[in-house]
């Protein structure tokens, strides 16, 4: 099992109020134990991510992640930049008139 705390806290959807979480992973084999972690991973209240046994395809899943993770932080830039260049000119043309 590999665990870790998420830095920043996020926005639950369920409640939009910002919470900070934890992410963990656990490999296992077996069905029965498979079950069990997935109970009680449920009862705590954790999202459950489908896995892949295809290396492959988890390869191909990991950089459509990365993939879509990069054209949100270029779409934020994007906006924030155009934010300021909207900003910009309405001062200008404040200013101008």
């Amino acid at each position: 099992m590999n665990y870790a705390e998420i830095e920043e806290a996020v926005t639950d959807p369920a409640t939009d109020e910002l919470v900070y979480k934890n992410v963990f992973i656990i490999f296992a084999h077996g069905k029965e134990l498979l079950n069990k972690i997935r109970k009680v991973s449920e009862s705590m209240g954790a999202t459950l991510y489908p896995v892949d046994s295809q290396a492959d395809k988890r390869r191909e899943d990991a950089l459509e992640i990365i993939a879509r993770i990069d054209d949100l932080n270029h779409v934020g830039f994007l906006e924030i930049f155009l934010s300021i260049i909207v900003t910009a000119l309405f001062l200008f043309y404040s200013f101008s008139s």
